[in-house]
Parts: structure tokens; sequence; C-alpha cells
């Protein structure tokens, strides 16, 4: 993951690629849920939600951030053919 976040870290710095800031910021995303499910968090929301539950509520903003990164990134390459 880390050499993820530096290849679109890189793509985002450079303007490479359109999605690559959405892309960096859902590999950060996913590297804070893991963090938070290797942890003793927990938290009442509307429910109880010990690290495993915290590290799918973030983990699913993760995968809706890389799903808009990746169609971003993919329009690009379909917009310039």
């Amino acid at each position: 993951m880390i050499g993820a976040l530096a290849v679109y870290a890189f793509l985002a710095a450079t303007q490479r690629l359109k999605g690559a800031c959405v892309m960096t910021l859902a590999i950060l995303l996913n590297l804070v849920a893991a963090g938070a499910q290797a942890s003793d968090l927990s938290f009442n929301l509307f429910a109880p939600f010990d690290h495993n539950g915290l590290f799918h509520l973030i983990q699913m903003v993760a995968l809706a951030a890389l799903g808009l990164g990746l169609r971003l990134g993919t329009n690009d390459e379909v917009n310039q053919t």
C-alpha cells in the first residue's frame, strides 16, 4: 500500500492522471482503516462500534473514494482518444 500511495501521490503531484488525488486519498483512508483495526478504538454512534466496526466504516468511505478515483482516471483516458 505504501508503494501504491507513493505512485499515486507522484501522479497527483505531477498532474499526470486526473483521478490521482482521489486515489491518493483512498489509499490513505485504507491505511487509516487498517490502523483503526489494529488498535483498541471503539465508540458509540447509533450502535456500539469496536475496532473492527470502525475499520469497516472507514473502509466503506475508502472504497467509494477508490471507485470515484478510478472513474475519473478512466474517463480521462477515454476522453483523450
